[in-house]
C-alpha cells in the first residue's frame, strides 16, 4: 500500500506564506510537524511520501492508494481541490489539520474520512480500517495525546535541503489561552510537554540529517512552563546548536532569557499586542544586546486598539531596532470562541476562507471601523514590509561581552502582567 501525505498551500507567492521564504536562499523557513508525526505512526510496510506544496508541486498522475491532506483555513479551498481531483481518480482521501478539526462536517463533504484534533491514538485504527476498505467518517481521540509516547518524526522523508530550519515540537498547547486561536480548539485548551530526553532525541536525529538551526514549533516555547524550559535549555546548551523560538513577555523572566542566550537562541519571536510600552522597548533592546534577535509579531484588531496603534507600532519598531517584524490582522477563525461570539454579534464580514490568512480584515473591530483597520494595516505593511521577509542573519556577537551586565538590566525591566483581556477579540 502507498500513502501520500500532502500539506496544501493556496498560493506560496502571497503573504503570509511568501514572508517565510529566506530572501537570500529562497528556502522555506521550516516544515510543518503534523504530517511528520503521522508518518512516524504509519506501519513500515506502507510506502509513505510527504509532499509540501510550499516547496513542490502535487503530481496528480502519481496515484497512491490513499492520500492524507493537512491544511489551514486559508488553504481549505486548495485542499478540497486536491481531494476532489484524487477522489475522481478513485483514490481514498483523508483530511485533517486545524481547519478540518474546526469544521469537520465541512471537511467530510470533500473526503472519505476526517481526523478531528490530535491523531496519535486514532491513526492506528484508521490505518487498519484503510487496509480493510472500511474507513469511518470521523476519527476523534477520546483524550489528549500522551506526548511521552509520540515517536520521533520521520525527518528523512522531507526534502530537507529546501528548508532553512528543522522543526521540533517540545510542547503542545499554550498557557495564554487567547480566544481567537484555533490551536486552543485543536489541542484542548491545555498545554503539555514532551520528556526532555525525547526532545533531545528528535534534535539529534534532525541535525544528523543536516546541520542547520532548529525551530521550536511550539505555540509558546515549552508552553510557558518555566521548570521544563530551564531543564530543556540546559541540555540544549550541551548540543551547541542554534535555534529559534516563540515566546511572550507573560512567560519570560530573567532566568529564561539568560539561559536562552547561553543555549544558542538566535531568534526569539515575541508576541506584541500593540501596547508598545517603554518597558517593552527597554526589554527588547536588552534581549538583543544578549545576541538574540527579537522577531516582533504584531497583531492588529484587538478590542483595545484604536487607529493610532499603527503609528505606535511603527515608532516602536524603529526605536527597538528589530530587524524582523511580522504584521498580521487578528482573524477570528471559524468555531473558535472569538469566531462564534463575533458571528453572534453579526460582526463577521466574510466567510471566504481564502481571506482567513491574517492579512485581510474579515470582521468589524471595536474601537475603529473595518476600513481604518484595513488602511492602517496596509500603511504599516507598505512602510515596514521589508522587515517581514525572513532571512538568516549573522548572529550578533555582543552576547559574549555583555551577557552579565545585560541580565541584571533585563531582570529589572522585563515587563510582566496579565494581558488576557488585550489578547481577546
Amino acid at each position: 500500500m502507498r500513502l501520500y501525505f500532502i500539506e496544501s498551500e493556496r498560493d506560496k507567492t502571497r503573504p503570509p506564506t511568501s514572508d517565510w521564504f529566506d530572501i537570500s536562499t529562497h528556502k522555506f523557513f521550516c516544515p510543518s510537524i503534523g504530517l511528520l508525526n503521522a508518518a512516524s505512526l504509519t506501519p513500515s510496510d506502507i510506502e509513505v511520501k510527504i509532499i509540501d506544496e510550499k516547496i513542490e508541486e502535487v503530481d496528480f498522475n502519481d496515484l497512491p492508494d490513499a492520500i492524507a491532506i493537512s491544511y489551514k483555513t486559508m488553504s481549505s479551498n486548495r485542499a478540497y481541490e486536491i481531494a476532489r481531483t484524487f477522489r475522481e481518480k478513485g483514490i481514498k482521501v483523508i483530511l485533517g489539520g486545524i481547519h478540518a478539526s474546526l469544521l469537520p462536517e465541512e471537511a467530510k463533504a470533500h473526503s472519505d474520512s476526517v481526523v478531528v484534533g490530535e491523531m496519535e491514538d486514532t491513526w492506528p485504527s484508521l490505518i487498519n480500517d484503510l487496509r480493510d476498505n472500511r474507513l469511518q467518517p470521523f476519527y476523534r481521540m477520546p483524550k489528549l495525546a500522551d506526548l511521552s509516547k509520540v515517536p520521533v518524526p520521520r525527518f528523512e522523508l522531507l526534502k530537507n535541503g529546501q528548508y532553512a530550519c528543522h522543526s521540533i515540537q517540545a510542547s503542545r498547547g499554550c498557557s495564554l489561552n487567547c480566544d481567537f486561536c484555533p490551536t486552543r480548539e485543536m489541542f484542548g485548551g491545555v498545554f503539555r510537554t514532551k520528556p526532555v530526553k525525547n526532545v533531545l532525541e528528535e534534535i539529534r536525529k534532525a541535525i544528523s540529517i543536516e546541520k542547520k538551526p532548529i525551530f521550536f514549533a511550539d505555540d509558546i516555547f515549552c508552553a510557558g512552563d518555566e521548570r521544563f524550559t530551564m531543564e530543556l535549555l540546559k541540555e540544549i546548551r550541551k548540543l551547541k546548536i542554534e535555534f529559534f523560538a516563540v515566546s511572550d513577555f507573560l512567560v519570560l523572566n530573567k532566568k529564561i532569557v539568560a539561559e536562552l542566550a547561553l543555549s544558542g537562541c538566535r531568534y526569539l519571536g515575541l508576541n506584541l499586542p500593540g501596547t508598545c510600552s517603554s518597558d517593552e522597548v527597554k526589554a527588547i533592546k536588552m534581549i538583543q544586546m544578549l545576541g538574540i534577535d527579537v522577531w516582533g509579531y504584531f497583531m492588529f484588531g484587538f478590542r483595545f486598539h484604536e487607529k493610532d496603534v499603527f503609528k505606535k507600532a511603527y515608532d516602536f519598531t524603529l526605536e527597538t531596532k528589530m530587524r524582523h517584524v511580522s504584521f498580521t490582522v487578528m482573524t477570528p477563525y471559524p468555531n473558535t470562541f472569538a469566531g462564534r461570539e463575533l458571528d453572534k454579534q453579526n460582526r463577521i464580514l466574510s466567510k471566504d476562507w481564502t481571506l482567513y490568512d491574517q492579512n485581510h480584515v474579515i470582521f468589524k473591530p471595536e474601537k475603529m471601523n473595518n476600513e481604518e483597520l484595513e488602511e492602517g494595516f496596509k500603511w504599516i505593511r507598505e512602510n515596514l514590509g521589508h522587515l517581514s521577509s525572513f532571512s538568516i542573519c549573522e548572529r550578533r556577537p555582543l552576547w559574549k561581552i555583555f551577557t552579565g551586565r545585560c541580565l541584571a538590566a533585563v531582570l529589572r525591566i522585563l515587563p510582566r502582567g496579565n494581558r488576557t483581556e488585550k489578547r481577546s477579540k
